[in-house]
């Protein structure tokens, strides 16, 4: 099965790199890399013309902006699975496609996702990610034992993100949102 990934750029020279590299890196074999180019001006270009070898298909020009860009790469795509992969962005390692393939071998299966870790652009990071329950966090503990410590600690975690450069208020509402299902009885 042929995996086509797609990445819509505009002016990006700093990043592309990278993600060229990312897709480039990927064990599995059956795959086009297809880029689209809003028609950069800022040395991205340059970046894309060093990787040609790499990439299925190099499109520069002017267009509508990134879905327009995306739906380019789409028109032009012939793997039987499409993803994206942004500019700015990198697999987490040289397995991601052959985990996406496997999960696809299974007939039943229409799509298949994953998670994401933010990383600030000059450092991507050393992050493992284990899909598994780790911790087991007691209800009534010091962060939650009352309206105002959840308030407080909020606060707290809003300022991290902030001074770490890794999200804001958006991140932090997901972060608390994400939790409510725990207190829940299942079944």
């Amino acid at each position: 099965m042929k995996i086509s990934v797609i990445t819509a750029t505009w002016n990006c020279a700093g990043t592309v790199g990278d993600c060229l590299a990312s897709v480039a890196g990927q064990s599995y074999a059956a795959r086009e890399h297809i880029l689209i180019d809003g028609g950069s001006r800022d040395g991205t270009l340059e970046v894309l013309h060093a990787h040609r070898a790499g990439l299925a298909v190099l499109v520069s020009e002017p267009d509508g902006g990134i879905y327009d860009a995306l739906n380019k790469g789409l028109a032009r795509a012939t793997g039987e699975v499409v993803g994206f992969l942004h500019a700015d962005d990198v697999y987490a390692d040289g397995e991601v496609l052959a985990r996406v393939a496997a999960a696809f071998a299974d007939p039943a299966v229409d799509a298949v996702y994953g998670d994401l870790v933010y990383v600030r652009k000059a450092d991507t990071g050393r992050v493992v990610y284990v899909p598994q329950v780790l911790v087991r966090m007691r209800v009534g503990g010091e962060s939650n034992r009352s309206l105002s410590r959840i308030l407080r600690k909020s606060r707290e975690d809003y300022r991290a993100l902030r001074e770490n450069g890794i999200g804001g208020a958006g991140a932090l509402v997901w972060k608390n949102l994400s939790k409510i299902p725990q207190f829940f009885r299942r079944g």
